[in-house]
């Protein structure tokens, strides 16, 4: 094998590595956003659930006269 063709095996290598790595990154990072998001969207939902809970207990101790 000749020393041009070994550096254009290494290169060709070399860039199909730094893509699988790239995809991988995207991917995760794709991942994580998501995860970010989802998390985001929890806790809001338990926000609002947590006001929806005092504004009952609120209600029903009106009602109940205390």
């Amino acid at each position: 094998m000749g020393k041009v063709e070994k550096i254009t095996k290494q290169n060709v290598f070399q860039e199909a590595e730094a893509e699988v790595a790239k995809e991988l990154t995207d991917k995760f990072k794709r991942s994580l956003k998501q995860k970010l998001h989802e998390k985001a969207k929890a806790q809001q939902l338990l926000k609002n659930i947590d006001r929806e809970i005092k504004e009952l207990k609120l209600e029903i101790s009106h009602e109940l006269g205390e």
